[in-house]
This record gives C-alpha cells, sequence and structure tokens, in this order.
C-alpha cells in the first residue's frame, strides 16, 4: 500500500493538467474532476506517512513536472500570458499541494477517530 501511494503522488499532474489544457486549448471538460480525483485519492494514501516524506516526494513530483514542462510545452507567449509556463506549473503545483495537505488532515482525524473511538 505504501508502494502505491509513492508511486501515485510521483504522477507529475501539474505538468499532466497544463500539457492536456494546452493540447487540447483548453477544452478540458474532465480535466478539474480527474484533479479532484488524484487530490483525494494521494491525500487519503498519504495520511498514514510522515508528513516529511509527503513533502519529499511532493517536491520530487515539482521537479519531474518543470522537467517535462521544459521539453514537452513549447514557449507560447500567448497561451501563459500573465506569467511563463513554469510559474503557471508550480501554481498548480502548489494548488495541488494545499488540497493533497487538506483531504490528508481530514483522512488523518477520521482514522483515528475510527481507531480509538474518540
Amino acid at each position: 500500500m505504501k508502494l502505491l501511494s509513492v508511486i501515485l503522488l510521483l504522477i507529475p499532474a501539474p505538468f499532466l493538467f497544463h500539457f492536456y489544457e494546452y493540447n487540447l486549448n483548453g477544452e478540458g471538460s474532465l480535466l478539474v474532476v480527474f484533479s479532484l480525483l488524484y487530490i483525494v485519492i494521494t491525500g487519503i494514501l498519504f495520511s498514514r506517512h510522515k508528513f516529511f516524506n509527503f513533502i519529499s516526494i511532493n517536491c520530487i513530483t515539482l521537479f519531474l513536472s518543470l522537467l517535462l514542462t521544459w521539453i514537452f510545452i513549447p514557449d507560447d507567449s500567448t497561451w501563459f500570458k500573465p506569467v511563463n509556463k513554469e510559474i503557471a506549473v508550480v501554481f498548480v503545483w502548489v494548488l495541488f499541494l494545499i488540497g493533497q495537505i487538506f483531504i490528508r488532515f481530514i483522512a488523518k482525524k477520521l482514522f483515528d477517530f475510527n481507531k480509538y473511538g474518540k
């Protein structure tokens, strides 16, 4: 179970978000649904891991996302108008991280409540 959660968290979701959105010209109707599903699943799976490991793996995911962004997404100044593509990927990563921390906190409280019955 721990290996599965690490593998899921290592998926470069911020890159995939922008790659999918860029290639479909903003027509990704299921993009938000799959992003929220990813946040919920990884937040729940990582509720039993140490917080340091959670943050460390998320930093590796950010590095992978930025590396793939530099390779696969062209510099299109009209698409990434107010900021460049790297800042957009970091911004999405921060949103994913905040969502995962929130879901992790809720899941940890629920699992502790069921464990101790308080």
